[in-house]
């Protein structure tokens, strides 16, 4: 069965109706015994199939993209409020004929907005696009995000008149209260996200620093109420109802104490669960809790493995989008790789059991970690060995202070400073852990060649003692460890454009060095493409500083993720085309070059002092035969200038349109003169510039030009080789899913 879903799932393209039809017989195969985990195979992929196509079906139709739409709905989640932007989740109720009726929408309201809390049914104007992500080697998947998640449609909410219908109370309004309550107990500690985050599974108040430090040191887990948390709770309903039923000889003599106690445990995860919102990570976890403890009250014998794969089996059949999300993996062979390690009877020292439990999840985690983040934490041992015990403490802290704030601020207090002040402690020892070279990740997440044996690796490592086979895992794991990132040859020169929305990110390697032209634009609310995009491209490729960075003028949509990329990456060279306050460069100017690595770099532009769009610099990389031109922003008297510059040069091979296709660049004497082979369009999806324009399309298009758009195609890939044609690669097409939007633009 899990066969079956997990297969599906990794489908480029929806099957068509025929294929499932043709499926349908081999579920006749239940009947022969030797054939059913064929037939149970079959069964799991047509679950997962009809569950899919029931989600896409229920997408925005194209023909209601960036059209205003007048919905009536219910807020179902707790508004995140942050630097002129309320989002939250809006399940549309009205009109009934809309075909958006049901759908889970993802809205943002900017500047000024009313009082919006959850539980709120209101009636609002809002426009609307199909979910689309960034597409990004190494870089986050929020199509699969929203997807796993049934969110139909994301927007904005128009500035008409909206109307609040009115308010009621649900379990998200609930946790909203105790949200608040919470922020004005602890009021301003540093540690009180991390405390919001474990009581209710808010984690807006968490800043961006806290984040960088538990992801450094593996263990971002813990702000996820999932696995970990539940079975805290558990445990502790259990420890404590088992206490007060011994306490009964009469109540004993009914019941046994250990049944009564699996009785207990349940409602209090449930308790905890619905604290937290049944998120999906909390659901899985109280599924699998269910399956164990119904062994217990059915009393019946459940070994480890068999109460796993059912509760495995259970989860999926609960959800079959559930291997869409990295938690259902880490989640699953933690529990795993527990089991092996505790079933081991051998001899241990005090204490180490608990040690080797910790290193082999540790080792096991690296492989599916790289493969879902591209990166992996060294000092993650370390950092859990402290983090998880001290969690197990904390969690009970946070959950008697929360349960106490009934009873007001002199009983909950206290409480709650305690918790806080253990969690500022706790932050601290990860502060300094993340200081000691956290993570690796050498652009292995692509390479079947290096995660096949990691994971061998790990099966190998968990077998039995005494088995040869399991030193395996020594030799299995060298290639993870030594095998170096792929590079250009000498002479070579690959281009990656980015896609970072309505903005521009071009990284240029060669042999040894690495080169940024521009970073993406500033999304707003503390977040950009430095951060969100080309920070991760940069560390998949398994860079951790920069040769240089060109920053070609001073627009957002160009130089909004610089500060996050400065942070992360030191760069030993900067350019500008213009000042920018608070970054210290030097500006470009025409008749600088440089070479790298028999490669030829050189700015064709300007050759004075410009303001704006006009100041870009346009930077000219030659590798062998083939030339290359960046040209961020120019408009006409930059192109005269381009073209003035051009004559002294040879055939382009790739030009990266200028100001992403606007009808104010990319001229017909410009086009005419350059004659590009392909033209790469940085550009947002549906951005409300219309950009690229179409007669700017056209104009490439007639002189034979090859068209490539990032909201399109994602990250683009160019490889220049001299002596062969430029290869060139469309991420979204190479790494495409059956989810994955299809923009036909």
């Amino acid at each position: 069965m899990a066969a079956g879903i997990v297969a599906f799932h990794q489908l480029s393209a929806m099957p068509t109706s025929g294929t499932l039809w043709a499926l349908l017989p081999g579920l006749l195969l239940l009947r022969i015994k030797r054939l059913r985990p064929l037939a149970t195979a079959c069964l799991g992929f047509l679950l997962a199939a009809v569950t899919a196509h029931m989600v896409i079906q229920a997408r925005l139709p194209a023909d209601l993209e960036r059209v205003d739409l007048r919905l009536i709905g219910e807020v179902v989640s707790i508004p995140e409020a942050s630097s002129g932007r309320l989002r939250f989740d809006f399940r549309v109720t009205g009109p009934e004929q809309s075909p958006l009726h049901g759908a889970r929408l993802r809205l943002s309201w900017y500047r000024e907005f009313p009082q919006v809390h959850a539980g709120d049914l209101w009636e609002l104007t809002v426009r609307l696009k199909r979910p689309h992500g960034r597409l990004n080697p190494g870089g986050f998947d929020y199509e699969r995000y929203l997807f796993e998640r049934r969110i139909a449609a994301v927007g904005y909410v128009r500035p008409d008149p909206p109307r609040l219908i009115e308010r009621t109370l649900t379990l998200d309004r609930i946790r909203e209260h105790v949200a608040v309550a919470l922020r004005a107990r602890v009021g301003d500690a540093d540690s009180r996200g991390l405390l919001l985050g474990l009581a209710v599974g808010e984690r807006s108040d968490i800043t961006a620093e806290q984040w960088d430090i538990l992801r450094a040191t593996g263990t971002s887990h813990l702000m996820a109420i999932s696995g970990l948390h539940i079975g805290l709770v558990a445990l502790l309903g259990m420890r404590i109802a088992g206490f007060l039923w011994r306490r009964s000889a009469t109540l004993c003599g009914h019941v046994p104490a250990p049944l009564a106690s699996a009785v207990a445990a349940l409602p209090a995860a449930a308790a905890y669960a619905a604290l937290a919102g049944f998120s999906l990570p909390t659901q899985r976890a109280l599924l699998m809790l269910t399956v164990a403890l119904g062994a217990v009250v059915l009393r019946r014998t459940l070994r480890p493995w068999q109460g796993l794969l059912l509760a495995l089996i259970v989860v999926l059949l609960f959800d079959p989008l559930a291997p869409l999300s990295a938690g259902f993996w880490l989640s699953f062979m933690a529990v795993a790789v527990i089991f092996a390690v505790s079933l081991d009877r051998s001899p241990a020292l005090p204490g180490g059991r608990l040690l080797a439990m910790q290193g082999a999840v540790s080792l096991a985690m690296v492989p599916l970690t790289l493969l879902w983040f591209a990166d992996a934490s060294l000092i993650a041992p370390l950092a859990n060995l402290i983090a998880i015990p001290a969690a197990s403490l904390i969690v009970p802290l946070v959950l008697l202070g929360t349960a106490l704030l009934p009873l007001g601020a002199s009983v909950a207090g206290p409480v709650l400073g305690l918790a806080a002040w253990s969690l500022e402690g706790l932050l601290a020892v990860l502060r300094v852990l993340s200081d000691w070279q956290p993570s690796f990740g050498q652009g292995v997440a692509a390479s079947a060649g290096v995660l096949a044996p990691a994971f061998l690796a790990v099966i190998s490592w968990l077998l039995p003692r005494g088995l040869f086979l399991r030193w395996l895992s020594v030799p299995l794991l060298l290639p993870l460890l030594i095998q170096p990132p792929s590079r250009p040859a000498p002479g070579e020169a690959w281009l990656t454009l980015l896609e970072v929305g309505q903005g521009l990110a071009v990284v240029i390697e060669t042999h040894r060095k690495v080169l940024l032209y521009d970073a993406g634009p500033s999304f707003g609310a503390g977040f950009d493409a430095g951060e969100a995009v080309v920070v991760p491209f940069l560390k998949y490729r398994g860079y951790r500083a920069l040769d240089a960075i060109i920053v070609s003028h001073a627009d957002m949509d160009h130089a909004g993720g610089l500060p996050s990329v400065m942070q992360a990456l030191p760069a030993e060279n900067l350019w500008l085309g213009e000042a920018i306050e608070g970054v210290k460069g030097e500006l470009c100017r025409s008749g600088t070059n440089w070479h790298w690595d028999g490669v030829e770099f050189a700015f064709l532009w300007p050759s004075g002092p410009q303001r704006g769009n006009e100041a870009s610099c346009v930077l000219s990389i030659k590798a062998g035969e083939h030339r290359v031109l960046l040209t961020g922003d120019i408009e006409r008297r930059g192109e005269a200038g381009l073209r003035a510059a051009w004559q002294r040069e040879g055939n382009l091979a790739v030009l990266v349109a200028p100001h992403h296709g606007s009808a104010s660049s990319s001229s017909r004497p410009l086009v005419e003169r350059l004659k590009p082979q392909h033209v790469l369009f940085a550009v947002g999806y549906l951005n409300r510039w219309n950009f690229p324009r179409e007669e700017v399309v056209r104009r490439y298009e007639a002189v034979g030009s090859t068209i490539w758009r990032s909201d399109r195609d994602g990250a683009v890939t160019v490889r220049l080789v001299p002596g062969q044609a430029p290869e060139l690669r469309s991420y979204r097409r190479e790494a495409r899913r059956y989810y994955h939007l299809r923009p036909e633009l």
